[in-house]
């Protein structure tokens, strides 16, 4: 297992406590010039101020002092340039040492941030609004300094949630032309063609789709139900986990995804159709990564344990690590990755596959963990942050046994969804464990497993969204 890279013990964030109220101050730091931007009273929205022309140390200091006193602001922000993979950077020690002489010089607190990518996304920003290259230019360091101010703000909000590992709202998508999918086959050793013709394929997939939603709605959860689009034809659409996460802070991600085949599932359409009912503040689209090869496939590459904050992924060709690590980063989650492989030495391509994360238990198939220190790391941690582990084998973890999803009820009560297929892959004292924290819900997605290669959890959105009105 591997620890978090690419968060800085010595950041300023871990010593000072941001205060409940005020304006916080935000500045992207740079050798000539500074962007500045302030932020509200009620914190809900930034606003870029004009840049800072760096002449002396003396004068920055004078100007943020001034900045300070207009605003009557309560906090500091500054930018902190690391490397993309989490390194230190020249301007990142330079941004350090600012930010000390800034806390022994002001008398309000002073925190770090995160800021790679931001001034790409700052021009792009300019670019949405119209403005020329010249314009942009002059202002993109205080864009800039907008969406540092941004993201502490909406990661300050994340750390302050008290997060639900289950969810009563899930997202499924109905199958319009489900089948084998020769191009994900090549990495996902649990697909299997059959001799059916398409048409039957499909008639059997929908089949199951729909006694799949009924029983979830009879056990209690809300399940929003949306028709995947004749054209083009996407023959994985039925697993809308893959490339979309709907977060309680109304954070709702985009992920890229390793099949060409499969990146128009992602739509918009759906996501907007949500905002009818939850809120969506804030889409954090990754697809462009797609185009450099990396891909990081939702909560396929992503087992999360929602209540400890902790993030599980075994890397693989649809699981980039950097990625990875730049997902937790925003949600504030600490990651935990690993590498595994099946019984045939042959790389587990998602890591919900092998791994299943309720509130108080745990199942997952650490003989599948490669690297015994890995293994051993992933059975602390969950040990650690209060699971009871649940060991399967490979030949459960090829039933499916892995993947499972938690849900809750409208009444609150806990629930599991998993197949048939993978309940019958169970002991009878490995049920009785299980159903010690959950009721067992077993569905019957046999075609789906067989020719899709993911079960029960792969067709489950998650929408953590809080809804209108609460």
């Amino acid at each position: 297992m591997q620890q978090k890279e690419t968060t800085n013990p010595a950041a300023l964030t871990d010593v000072f406590e941001l205060p409940a109220t005020g304006r916080v101050l935000a500045i992207d730091p740079g050798t000539k010039r500074c962007g500045v931007a302030i932020c509200d009273e009620m914190r809900v929205t930034t606003r870029p101020l004009p840049v800072i022309h760096r002449t002396s140390w003396k004068k920055l200091l004078s100007n943020i002092k001034e900045i300070v006193t207009e605003f009557d602001a309560a906090a500091l922000v500054i930018g902190l340039p690391l490397e993309s993979d989490g390194t230190e950077s020249k301007m990142s020690v330079e941004a350090r040492r600012m930010a000390r002489n800034f806390s022994l010089s002001l008398d309000i607190p002073v925190f770090l941030q995160d800021e790679r990518a931001t001034s790409y996304e700052a021009k792009g920003n300019l670019w949405k609004q119209g403005r020329t290259l010249k314009q942009a230019r002059g202002l993109v360091d205080s864009e800039a300094a907008a969406i540092i101010l941004s993201d502490f703000l909406a990661q300050h909000s994340r750390s302050r949630l008290t997060r639900q590992q289950s969810t009563n709202n899930i997202l499924l998508v109905r199958p319009s032309r489900f089948a084998f999918n020769s191009e994900t086959a090549s990495s996902n050793a649990f697909q299997t063609r059959e001799g059916e013709s398409a048409h039957e394929t499909q008639a059997k997939a929908l089949s199951e789709f729909e006694s799949f939603a009924a029983s979830l709605r009879s056990a209690g959860v809300n399940v929003f139900v949306f028709d995947d689009t004749e054209t083009p034809e996407k023959p994985d659409a039925v697993f809308p986990n893959n490339w979309v996460t709907f977060h309680e802070d109304g954070t709702v991600i985009l992920y890229p995804m390793f099949a060409r085949s499969r990146r128009s599932e992602r739509r918009r359409d759906i996501i907007d159709s949500l905002r009818k009912h939850f809120k969506a503040s804030n889409v954090i689209d990754l697809s462009d990564y797609e185009n450099e090869n990396k891909f990081l496939e939702g909560t396929g590459s992503i087992v999360f344990d929602h209540k400890s904050g902790i993030a599980y992924a075994s890397l693989s060709a649809r699981t980039d690590r950097k990625l990875f690590l730049r997902v937790c980063d925003y949600l504030h989650y600490k990651p935990v990755y690993f590498n595994t492989h099946d019984k045939n030495g042959q790389e587990i391509y998602h890591t919900n596959v092998m791994m299943c994360i309720g509130d108080r238990f745990s199942v997952v198939c650490l003989e599948s963990i490669t690297a015994k220190d890995e293994r051993e790391a992933v059975r602390n941690s969950l040990a650690e942050s209060g699971h009871q582990i649940l060991e399967i084998t490979f030949e459960q973890m090829n039933d499916f046994a892995g993947n499972m999803l938690s849900l809750k009820t409208n009444d609150r009560r806990d629930i599991l969804a998993l197949s048939r297929r993978a309940f019958d892959s169970f002991t009878a004292e490995q049920i009785q464990s299980i159903e010690a924290y959950c009721e067992m819900v077993p569905l019957e997605v046999s075609t789906i497993e067989t020719a899709g290669g993911g079960s029960a959890r792969c067709m489950i959105a998650e929408i953590f969204l809080q809804p209108i009105g609460s």
